[in-house]
């Protein structure tokens, strides 16, 4: 690997305020927490590698659901107060009670964060990594707009009272306010400095390369939709069971490696198969024969890359190699070798061997 695209988060400032570069790092500053803290020293290994070519570095702020439709797999952040007070809605005096958990959390409500739909967060990423010349620069990934806290807690309030299921008319269920507080605090402990006071985030090199794709403003609206979707879907609680799918490549190549001679001359070939049911998977190929598998991409000679559509045709024989190949379905990389020497005998190996399974 010689060119990298690393996601880290804004929030490896820490407890700073003012003005963040998107050309600091390590200032000395202090996390906020575990997450920050981590994330600062995974960003700080990243750049310590010395065998990259190219690093581009994304700092997202607080990435919510989908700008248009709420969607989103995950559910911190944002969405952990939101999900504590679903949980006890039927007992919780909610248009008042909400905004009075603030104070237990140390907050005032009038601290400002910064959210980022995670579709615009996507849409960044996907135009900085499509244009090389963008390459090896870093990315403050943040809005406009920043969020007070206050209007945070209140749109909670209306998702709860709009969105949750209706709540028994009775009070006599309702929690003692000071049980709630100490159970929200309790649940909030690990977040009490996440919904602090945001800084300032300079995002001079995300403005430069795309300023063509601002963030969408960050409104009650959005915030609603986001609202809606983690509550009528449960915060993604059950898991849905995992789908099973129709073709696997590496229980396919299962099927055809062969013990060879260790001594025996092999190439290396990284094969990268993307989709449903693919693989990243390291063949060991000699002879025209597959002598191992491993799992993952070490040291190849070179690499194939496909989607899984294009493989299970080449297995199945309805495509030939030299076909998927020359309509751009199939893409050959050489690391070791000449790309003379090498790109040709990938092709030979891989349809010898996608030969032999069609014809047994």
């Amino acid at each position: 690997m010689r060119r990298m695209h690393y996601v880290s988060t804004a929030y490896i400032c820490g407890l700073r305020q003012g003005r963040i570069l998107e050309s600091e790092v390590d200032v000395g500053q202090t996390p906020g927490n575990a997450y920050e803290e981590t994330k600062l020293e995974a960003e700080k290994m990243v750049r310590a590698a010395d065998f990259l070519d190219s690093l581009t570095v994304y700092r997202p702020a607080i990435i919510i659901g989908d700008s248009q439709t709420g969607y989103t797999t995950t559910f911190h952040g944002f969405y952990t107060p939101l999900r504590i007070v679903h949980g006890v809605s039927h007992k919780l005096p909610i248009r008042n009670g909400v905004r009075m958990l603030l104070g237990p959390l140390g907050l005032t409500g009038s601290e400002f964060k910064n959210f980022v739909p995670v579709d615009w967060v996507a849409s960044i990423i996907c135009h900085v990594m499509s244009n090389q010349k963008y390459h090896g620069a870093t990315y403050h990934l943040t809005p406009q707009n920043a969020v007070d806290v206050e209007t945070m807690y209140d749109q909670i309030s209306e998702a709860i009272i709009e969105f949750s299921p209706p709540r028994p008319e009775s009070t006599s269920g309702l929690l003692d306010f000071k049980e709630l507080t100490e159970m929200f605090v309790d649940q909030m402990t690990s977040y009490r400095a996440y919904w602090r006071d945001d800084p300032v985030f300079d995002t001079t090199n995300l403005q430069a390369v795309a300023p063509h794709l601002p963030c969408p403003r960050i409104d009650k609206e959005m915030l609603m939709r986001a609202s809606q979707y983690a509550v009528e879907n449960n915060f993604g609680w059950p898991a849905p069971a995992p789908q099973k799918v129709d073709f696997d490549v590496e229980r396919a190549f299962s099927q055809v490696v062969v013990n060879g001679d260790p001594d025996e001359p092999t190439q290396r070939i990284g094969l990268h198969v993307f989709g449903e049911g693919g693989t990243q998977c390291t063949l060991s190929i000699g002879g025209k024969r597959i002598l191992a598998m491993e799992p993952g991409i070490c040291n190849p000679d070179g690499h194939a890359y496909l989607n899984s559509r294009t493989f299970r045709r080449l297995w199945l024989g309805e495509s030939s190699f030299d076909e998927a190949w020359r309509s751009g379905q199939v893409a050959l990389q050489s690391c070791q070798l000449p790309r003379v020497e090498l790109l040709p005998s990938i092709q030979t190996a891989l349809t010898a061997a996608l030969g032999d399974v069609v014809s047994s």
